[in-house]
């Protein structure tokens, strides 16, 4: 059985490249994906922001540097802290062999973490699970792609990963794309920017603080990431009353109740 995050990104492939089956999968629709999501890696200003009140945010492909303003994506699952390891793998080619066996890092693959290990002279170690550079590509799609449920909660950006077999998260993921297509309409992409003074130096600093998208990229997300799924239901609910056009209710409330069936 794969775990959802697994299937996650195969239905992601499937959908993005109107493949017929998991099967169709190449080696270059991988590379592309996880390119996808390098150039989706930070969010930076757009223009200037000194003086301003408000600034845009674009996605980049530069290595995250709050510093200087430069935030970690929220769709990137990782913090500020620990995201260049991701970022590694994300810039490194994708050996061709994809069922050549791994040590998976928690970077790419954040469901799984180091055990203990035990060697035959006493000596105890730090390990980490094997898996294959296909599962370890995939989870990192998934680990990357903006076309999924997230949001920052604390310094952690979080998402939400159905647990539903392949076919139904193509569903899924396709519900996605049109909220996403709806939300994009919004201000998401837009931060506030504060103004301090220094007395010392009788200068003013301007700081452009995260935009909108860090509270959620889809409309009326939680602040708690535990009630993340009720508000994506919630969400579905409003876009099948008043956004969506007719032709396309009888499948969003397919989609509906996939999701229902996960809460």
């Amino acid at each position: 059985m794969k775990h959802p995050y697994i299937k996650y990104a195969q239905a992601l492939l499937i959908e993005e490249n109107n493949l017929e089956s998991i099967e169709d999968i190449t080696h270059n629709h991988i590379k592309q994906e996880l390119a996808k999501g390098l150039d989706t890696f930070s969010l930076k200003p757009i223009k200037d922001f000194v003086g301003k009140e408000k600034v845009k945010y674009s996605f980049v492909s530069e290595k995250n540097d709050a510093k200087h303003f430069v935030y970690l994506s929220p769709n990137i699952i990782s913090t500020e802290m620990k995201a260049s390891n991701i970022y590694k793998f994300l810039r490194k080619d994708i050996d061709e062999d994809l069922q050549k066996s791994c040590k998976v890092s928690q970077s790419a693959m954040p469901i799984v973490g180091e055990y203990c290990t035990f060697s035959n002279k006493g000596i105890v170690g730090r390990g980490k699970p094997t898996s294959t550079i296909y599962e370890e590509c995939l989870a990192a799609i998934t680990t990357v792609t903006t076309l999924k449920p997230c949001l920052q909660s604390g310094k952690e950006n979080v998402c939400i990963i159905p647990d539903l077999e392949v076919e139904n998260l193509i569903d899924f993921i396709k519900l996605f794309k049109r909220i996403s297509l709806v939300n994009s309409e919004s201000d998401l992409m837009e931060g506030v920017v504060v103004k301090t003074s220094k007395r010392e130096k009788r200068k003013d600093i301007y700081i452009p603080k995260r935009p909108k998208i860090f509270r959620g990229n889809f409309p009326n997300a939680p602040r708690s990431p535990a009630l993340c799924s009720v508000a994506l239901l919630g969400t579905i609910g409003e876009m099948v009353k008043i956004v969506i056009p007719l032709c396309w209710q009888s499948e969003l409330l397919n989609a509906w109740r996939i999701l229902i069936s996960i809460l």
